[in-house]
């Protein structure tokens, strides 16, 4: 209820402070009574005529005053008539003809005047368009003065004018430029629109010259042109507060909607000769208020700002009525030369621009909250993760070291351990079978011991090559020489296809390790009666050697991990490191190791890039090292 209270008192003193302020302004404005001597100052200031000798309901209205000496050249202006005749000292001096174009103040030039005066006006009421375009003619709004008098208040109003006409295209192009990136505040539309509309009748009463439209044409859209203002200045209030308009009403403002009903009743005005604008403000006004009120007691903001707002805007038409339709009070110079309901307008909007900037600027500064409070979260969890990492590092390097001397340490026992078992063979002959068994099985735990020993320190990266210049030819055929006896014996025939071929710069001792591991694998997988083949050659980007041989082959499901470590895939007789290491040590000597594999036959391809290539890039390594 207080809420309530609140609102409707700022809704009423915005129209309070509004009346007071325009009457109080246009009051400012001198008055000359009916018979009255001219003033001194009429080269200064202008004055308003009070006291007019009306005729008989035909339209005719005669003012008269007297100079005491010459005076400067007089001017009369005239604001918002229709078609008229101005008669001076009984003399037709002017006609103004539905014809002509529109101009809202018309001056006329008297000349400099000495004794009585007579001013007579002839308004033709019976024609259509005086009634729709003014309405209520019996308070005509004229100010006498001269011709520089006139000049100096028309510049005036016209800079005020043209001030106005800026803040409105600031708040065109801001509210288009704001709605071009968030097309859901549909206010901002409705805000421009609004501005749109004020700023052509301000531009067209201000520059009427300009746009060259006859008091007729101009007399048939005026009024319609102004239900639009009407209109959409309520659809503001309804968009900024929308999340408190009842669900049931919602469908029925949207901008189609709103649009078809401005359309509407703006054809209907144009058909009317009464003025609709006060019917559907007040229409309006109450559905507004309540909606401030229910925004209010949930504390929305803005809301007391945008009372206010309809108050001012409510305010300066009320100013009209009191002075066009009521003639309570005489038409100063601010009410002839400014359109003081598009002031009010102006007011309304630069409040709502107001209340929008401050909602943008609220949720600028939550989402900057919102970045600070993600930036602390992101280095929290930064420095969460760096101590991670720093702790998981050192753990596995911890376990690395383990690893290592663990597998220093077996070595040694294994070395021991086949020692004794050659002064075992050597000494008793008898039991060479179960010594072989003991070998082979020493030899296992050999070889496994030098693999995981050699993976570790591949993976701590503490592995030196020694590149230099190598001849691949004569470790190939080292490599098929040491092979033969082992195929030889398990029934396998083993092919060497090795041509001779230039020297290559790589680690000669470590491309022996790869070839050495393909070579143990091909015969340790191929079937009694199968074939190995190991070819030599050249191709144009390197080198390339081929260790194939028959048998079952490799399933495409374990064909692209065969390269990992421990994997051994259906072969649990394997440690799963071999591959791992060849494939790790042509990485880091910058050649490749690639398996490829059908039904009987596997084929693996060590490549080694041409040897000017590695010559290069020996050359760059020494170069660092150096």
């Amino acid at each position: 209820m207080r809420n309530a209270i609140a609102i409707l008192g700022t809704y009423l003193l915005g129209i309070a402070a509004c009346v007071t302020l325009c009457l109080s302004v246009n009051g400012s404005t001198p008055i000359l009574e009916y018979g009255s001597t001219l003033p001194d100052d009429i080269d200064d200031r202008q004055y308003i005529l009070r006291g007019y000798s009306a005729g008989n309901g035909n339209g005719e209205y005669a003012f008269m005053f007297s100079a005491e000496s010459a005076s400067p050249a007089l001017a009369v202006t005239v604001s918002d008539v229709g078609p008229f005749t101005l008669y001076f000292q009984d003399a037709p001096v002017f006609r103004y003809a539905p014809g002509d174009l529109y101009n809202r103040n018309i001056t006329v030039n008297l000349g400099a005047v000495d004794g009585q005066c007579r001013i007579r006006f002839l308004f033709d009421s019976k024609k259509a368009e005086a009634k729709l375009l003014f309405g209520n003619l019996s308070v005509p709004k004229v100010l006498l003065g001269t011709l520089n008098s006139q000049a100096r208040a028309q510049g005036f109003y016209q800079r005020v004018a043209s001030m106005c006409v800026g803040l409105y295209l600031m708040l065109i192009f801001s509210c288009l430029t704001l709605y071009a990136n968030r097309r859901q505040e549909k206010y901002l539309l409705s805000l421009a629109f609004v501005a749109l509309a004020s700023m052509a009748v301000m531009l067209v009463d201000s520059n009427a010259a300009l746009f060259r439209i006859s008091q007729e044409n101009y007399a048939k859209i005026r009024s319609s042109l102004f239900i639009c203002p009407v209109i959409f200045t309520a659809a503001i209030g309804f968009y900024l507060f929308y999340a408190f308009i009842p669900d049931s009403i919602k469908p029925f403002l949207t901008p189609k909607n709103l649009l078809l009903m401005t359309v509407f009743i703006a054809t209907a005005q144009y058909f009317c000769p009464y003025n609709l604008n006060y019917a559907v403000r007040v229409l309006l006004m109450a559905p507004l208020l309540i909606l401030f009120v229910r925004a209010g007691a949930k504390n929305a903001s803005g809301v007391q700002l945008l009372a206010a707002g309809c108050g001012i805007a409510d305010g300066a038409r009320i100013v009209v009525y009191i002075v066009n339709t009521l003639g309570a009070a005489e038409a100063g110079e601010t009410l002839i030369y400014l359109r003081v309901t598009q002031l009010g307008y102006l007011a309304y909007l630069i409040l709502c621009m107001t209340v929008i900037f401050a909602r943008f600027a609220a949720k600028f500064t939550e989402a900057e909250v919102l970045v600070e409070t993600l930036d602390a979260k992101v280095e929290k969890r930064t420095a969460q993760l760096k101590k991670a990492n720093t702790l998981l590092e050192t753990t596995r390097r911890r376990e690395h070291e383990m690893m290592t001397n663990v597998l220093h340490d077996l070595r040694t026992p294994i070395f021991h351990l086949q020692g004794c078992l050659d002064m075992l063979e050597a000494a008793d002959s008898t039991q060479s079978e179960t010594l072989s068994l003991m070998r082979e099985r020493t030899d296992y735990l050999k070889s496994l011991a030098e693999n995981l020993f050699l993976a570790a320190r591949l993976e701590e990266g503490h592995i030196a090559f020694n590149r230099h210049e190598v001849n691949l030819s004569s470790i190939c055929r080292y490599i098929a020489d040491g092979a033969r006896m082992s195929a030889h014996d398990k029934g396998v025939r083993l092919e060497a296809d090795i041509p001779d071929t230039p020297p290559v710069i790589s680690d000669g001792f470590r491309i022996r390790q790869v070839l050495e591991n393909l070579m143990d694998n091909a015969v340790k997988y191929t079937p009694q009666g199968g074939q190995i083949r190991l070819c030599l050659g050249s191709e144009k980007d390197g080198v390339t050697i081929e260790v194939s041989n028959t048998g079952d082959g490799i399933k495409p499901e374990h064909l692209s991990r065969v390269f990992d470590r421990f994997y051994h895939g259906a072969n649990s007789g394997s440690s799963g490191l071999g591959l791992y290491i060849a494939k790790t040590l042509m990485d880091r000597l910058g050649g490749t190791l690639e398996a490829r594999s059908s039904e009987g036959l596997t084929v693996f391809t060590v490549r080694i890039v041409k040897p000017e290539n590695n010559a290069q890039e020996a050359a760059d390594e020494k170069g660092t090292a150096d």
